[in-house]
Order: C-alpha cells, then sequence, then structure tokens
C-alpha cells in the first residue's frame, strides 16, 4: 500500500522532530545590550567567563544561565531644600551609570 508510511518512517520522523526539540533547549542567546554569566548549579558556581552578544551552548539540567544589562541607563534624583533665607530650592540630577563588564 502506497498510501499509508512505514512505522519506521513514523518513528524516524518522531525522533528528528524530539531531537530538534531538544537540542533547542541547549541554545540560549544573548542579545546586544546584554552579557551572561553561567551558574553551574553542581560545584563551580558562578563561572568567571562573561558572555558576550550571541549565540551559546549550555548544559540544561547543570547550568543556568544569567543575563543582565550592560546598556546605559538613567537614574533620576529629585531633592528639595531650603537656602539660608529660607526660600525653598529643588534640585534635580539625573545620572547616567552602565555596568562595565
Amino acid at each position: 500500500m502506497k498510501g499509508i508510511p512505514s512505522p519506521n518512517k513514523i518513528i524516524g520522523l518522531g525522533a528528528l522532530v524530539f531531537g530538534i526539540a531538544s537540542a533547542s533547549s541547549f541554545i540560549y542567546k544573548v542579545q546586544p545590550g546584554e552579557r551572561a554569566i553561567t551558574f553551574n548549579k553542581f560545584g563551580k558556581g558562578v563561572s568567571k567567563t562573561v558572555k558576550k552578544e550571541g549565540y551559546h551552548f549550555m548544559m540544561p539540567i547543570v547550568q543556568e544561565i544569567i543575563k543582565y544589562d550592560i546598556k546605559i541607563q538613567p537614574f533620576d534624583f529629585a531633592s528639595f531644600t531650603s537656602t539660608k533665607d529660607m526660600q525653598k530650592v529643588s534640585i534635580k540630577v539625573k545620572i547616567y551609570f552602565r555596568s562595565i563588564y
């Protein structure tokens, strides 16, 4: 019968789909403006290497990926104070900062 695929083809197709789905859990992407470090759950702890943007490999059960933002971020600080002659003054400061790594 030509219309019905053989069981070996169905099993092979299922294995291929399962393999592609499980392989995607081994790859993670670091976006532009981000960095990532790896936390090893069993043993070493936090790795000393910093992963830059792009695709990287990981072990899903053993490692956890921690991403952080390195883009320049603003911090607004506002304060009210008074002068010697008791006039109210409003001060607003904007600080721009970013992570070094």
